[in-house]
């Protein structure tokens, strides 16, 4: 029997953790059957893992994480996959987005973290031949400054023509600066000045194919999610920070409008869920030139040919909000004979919904907790708990689900 397991992660337990537990338990039931598994980086994830490491049959990089930023890079032939995945920083990881500098706002333009370091990956790419570089980035990256220091650094790039690298000053300090200074240039400049900054960026990049993936949608469309989406984020301090990435989206889309000898239009709709991918950073890439597209999108296609010959599909997700995981619709979309086994920590869902979503069965490992709030100290003390109920349930599910081709002769 072959059976494919499609897994995100549980709560604080990384998804290749929830991935050896699922295995083994199938194992210790059915050990002959073939396991295939892939990894699902799903808005839900608390421990966020690409799964680029399975499908990018390439050479991972860990490149030198700064202060405020972990990534790592994927290369084969003259391709590289820059993956930020590990950036998914919020307000409960970083002390960056609390009402310490409210009252400075006029001044810093509520930029606490800056992106720079994102441009200066890209000019690292450029700078050593790569022509095709690809950007993974998070719905939500500890950066807040809308891509803007990202834009920057590679403005200063572009105005050497390409021949020199690292012209801008590196460190956290004056990556700030870098950003905030940028940030009043858009408040302040004409829109031929603006329009003229991104053309010239995205010359810079005519020769090469330029890519932003983001892993997921955000929660509200576009900008409106970026603010709201962090969890326990100051209200005043939001409500700042959407009225601040409204002006400079304007002033660029304008920019863009204004421009006479603007044959490309504007790039992108602020207002599309994917924009706010990275904090900002996939719509900036996008008005620079660079195709935009969905993480999840692209990873379904990679495991797609992979389903054809599948006995049994097991989909392991944390929870089950309003809607379905992206890839668990793009599955259970497809006309797959196999059927779909749904494993979720809570979801509430009822069986008369099955039918309706193409699924054959779904198991829940800890329903009673669904309308229960739960501290973090809480979450850390159930990992055993989930562990074992999560190896219990799979058993469970090899007991009833397994056959063996014996059974057809």
């Amino acid at each position: 029997m072959k059976v494919s397991f499609f897994v995100s992660s549980l709560m604080n337990m990384p998804s290749r953790r929830v991935r050896d537990i699922a295995v083994s338990a199938w194992k210790n039931k059915r050990e002959d059957d073939e396991l295939r598994s892939f990894l699902v980086l799903e808005a839900a994830s608390r421990v966020n893992d690409s799964g680029m490491k399975d499908v990018y049959k390439g050479k991972e990089y860990f490149l030198t994480s700064c202060a405020v930023s972990q990534r790592r890079a994927w290369v084969k032939g003259n391709e590289i996959v820059i993956d930020y995945t590990l950036d998914a920083l919020g307000v409960n990881d970083v002390d960056v987005y609390r009402d310490s500098d409210a009252e400075n706002i006029e001044e810093t333009h509520g930029i606490r973290v800056s992106s720079a370091y994102v441009g200066r990956d890209i000019m690292r790419a450029y700078h050593q031949g790569y022509t095709d570089i690809s950007v993974l980035v998070p719905p939500h990256m500890a950066c807040d400054d809308m891509g803007l220091g990202m834009f920057a650094q590679l403005y200063v790039y572009a105005l050497s023509g390409g021949d020199t690298f690292g012209e801008g000053a590196e460190g956290v300090a004056s990556d700030i600066e870098l950003a905030r200074e940028c940030a009043a240039w858009v408040e302040s400049a004409s829109y031929e000045q603006i329009y003229e900054r991104l053309r010239m960026v995205r010359q810079l990049f005519a020769g090469i194919r330029l890519r932003v993936y983001t892993a997921h949608p955000q929660r509200l469309l576009g900008f409106s999610g970026v603010a709201r989406g962090f969890e326990s984020v100051d209200a005043y301090l939001a409500q700042n920070m959407e009225k601040r990435n409204s002006l400079w989206v304007s002033r660029i889309e304008k920019a863009f409008e204004e421009s006479q000898s603007s044959l490309i239009g504007i790039p992108t709709d602020f207002r599309d869920p994917y924009a706010g991918g990275g904090s900002g950073i996939a719509y900036i890439l996008a008005c620079v030139g660079a195709f935009s597209f969905s993480f999840v999108d692209f990873m379904y296609r990679c495991y797609e040919i992979e389903l054809e010959d599948t006995d049994l599909i097991i989909y392991i997700t944390s929870h089950i909000g309003v809607d379905l995981p992206l890839m668990l619709t793009h599955i259970s979309e497809q006309e797959i004979i196999s059927p779909i086994v749904l494993v979720s920590d809570i979801s509430g869902m009822h069986k008369s919904e099955l039918p309706n979503l193409n699924l054959a069965g779904t198991y829940e490992l800890r329903p009673e907790h669904a309308f229960i709030s739960k501290t973090t100290e809480d979450i850390l003390l159930e990992s055993d708990e989930l562990e074992e109920k999560l190896y219990s349930v799979i058993q469970k599910i090899a007991h009833t689900w397994g056959w063996d081709s014996s059974m057809f002769t």
